[in-house]
């Protein structure tokens, strides 16, 4: 299939015509009829009624993908002419919170070293992430995850680092001032979770609960974590938070912030789809991220 022959279908469908269509491809309508028919034989279907020159629905819905096609191409090709890609792009979906220790590097050694490339940097959560690069939508290249535990087999994974939850207590909590607690000690407390369902966090504390036999139910969600802080430090509940080097999210008044005596461990990686083309503003920061994190 060429690109040619889509053009010369999609002028025929606009004019209801194969002459007229000819005639503002400034080529002779044999030309036209025989590039269709070529089309309809190596797609084993008629495309057009030549008695009526409307479509079939084999016709319709390539005429709708392929209007897409078009879109995109003219859309890339007016941003070529006009200088758009003179540096490449990238975008790296970062989480905000567990990774906030990779903005240092990523903004203050990376970007300065490659003034080739335009970073864009994407907060996303894993589920965002994985939607994005599983629907093979162009807006993020790769991305930082949690636990990647049940990844697809279309998705590539780097191990990087690891990380601990903490709890988040309000500073007048009988444990605040305890140097490590159990997760049975906040059996009966009050839990403040991140937007239900979307959460790791809540998932990985739900699994830890479970494990322990101690119930488990989530008292209020909210959409914003930092309302979650604020509602923490008015001493309404508790809930946990990611390893994070985030001074946003570390020095909070009234709150504080407690490890576990048995930690409850996860693990951060990159991720890319192995069936999109890597471009070679990704593999510079595949290599950055490697060495940076020491990963093999």
């Amino acid at each position: 299939m060429e690109l040619r022959q889509l053009r010369y279908f999609a002028a025929v469908q606009q004019h209801r015509s194969f002459t007229r269509a000819a005639q503002e491809l400034h080529v002779t309508q044999p030309t036209v009829t025989t590039a269709l028919r070529n089309l309809e034989e190596e797609l084993g279907t008629p495309l057009i009624n030549r008695s009526t020159c409307l479509l079939t629905p084999a016709g319709e819905e390539l005429l709708r993908r392929t209007e897409t096609i078009f879109r995109n191409l003219d859309a890339v090709i007016d941003e070529i002419k006009n200088g758009a890609y003179r540096q490449h792009k990238l975008c790296i979906a970062v989480p905000p919170v567990s990774c906030a220790s990779l903005y240092g590097p990523i903004l203050n050694e990376f970007v300065p070293s490659h003034p080739d490339i335009d970073l864009r940097i994407d907060d996303r959560c894993n589920a965002e992430l994985l939607k994005h690069l599983q629907n093979y939508e162009n807006d993020i290249d790769a991305g930082f995850i949690i636990q990647p535990e049940g990844l697809p087999e279309d998705i590539a994974y780097l191990d990087l680092a690891g990380g601990s939850l903490y709890a988040l207590l309000p500073a007048n909590h009988p444990l605040a001032r305890a140097e490590s607690i159990r997760l049975s000690d906040l059996a009966g407390e009050r839990l403040l979770m991140y937007d239900r369902g979307t959460s790791y966090t809540e998932a990985r504390i739900r699994q830890e609960y479970q494990r322990r036999g101690i119930p488990f139910q989530v008292t209020q969600y909210f959409s914003n974590i930092s309302t979650i802080m604020d509602v923490v430090s008015l001493g309404y509940g508790v809930s946990f938070i990611l390893e994070t080097s985030s001074p946003t999210l570390s020095n909070v008044p009234n709150i504080v912030v407690k490890p576990f005596t048995d930690p409850i461990t996860y693990r951060i990686g990159l991720i890319w789809n192995r069936n999109i083309h890597m471009s070679e503003a990704c593999r510079e920061f595949l290599a950055f991220i490697k060495g940076h994190c020491g990963a093999v």
